[in-house]
Order: C-alpha cells, then structure tokens, then sequence
C-alpha cells in the first residue's frame, strides 16, 4: 500500500481493487500435522464481487484510505472495516516506511496491506472457521 500517494488514488483504479475484482481461490487442507505435499486440495472457485460486496469492499476502502490521507495511520485498528481490514505488513518491526502524520510530516512507520475479512470469505465460501 503506498502509504505517501493513497490520497491521489480512487478506488476503482486503485491496485486493491484491481486485485479483489477476480481471484482464483484454491482451498487448501489447513491441518499443520498433514505434510503440505499430503493435504488435499478442494473445489477451486473463480470469484467477482457481486454489486453488493463491492460496494461494502469500496466503503471500506475509502474509509481505511481516508484515516491515512488524514495522518490517522496510527489510530488503525483490525475493527475497522467489514471486508476489509488494514494490518502491518513487515514480518519484524524493522521493515519501515513512510507515512504523513495528522500535521502532514513524514514519519516512519510500518508497512501495511489489505487483508480481506473472514465476513467476506465465509461469504465466498473459502473460510470453514
């Protein structure tokens, strides 16, 4: 997510949306006690947001894009969002980038993603949980 640039971005032109308008998803046997190359493979679904999911990821979006145009980067938490959520992305805290706070300076931060909610994917039928 380009955390400096995502004020001059509009959703349906944004590389999120871009990424959740078709995705293949390939359900995979989850159980960490079955070797990977041993879990089975389930029903594949080719899958497009519907009207109404669309419209819910693109509020969302503007939302979550919103408090980081506004300097509120900080004040992000998993609760906001109904499909989508905005987490660190850094596998450690010493991955950082830049950011605006709310008095527009730069400031060092981690890097964050979309990650879609489970609400959404129960939905598509890839979450058993």
């Amino acid at each position: 997510m380009p955390l400096l640039t995502i004020h001059q971005q509009q959703w349906s032109t944004s590389s999120c949306y871009a990424k959740l308008k078709r995705i293949l998803w390939v359900p995979v046997e989850g159980d960490r006690t079955i070797p990977y190359e041993e879990r089975r493979i389930g029903r594949s679904i080719l899958w497009s947001p519907d009207e109404a999911q669309e419209a819910i990821l693109a509020q969302d979006w503007h939302e979550l894009t919103g408090l980081i145009a506004l300097g509120h980067i900080d004040e992000i938490h998993a609760g906001i969002g109904e499909y989508l959520q905005i987490r660190p992305k850094a596998a450690t805290g010493k991955s950082l980038c830049y950011a605006f706070d709310q008095a527009g300076n730069r400031i060092m931060t981690l890097p964050r993603g979309f990650y879609l909610r489970r609400t959404l994917t129960k939905q598509i039928g890839v979450c058993s949980h």
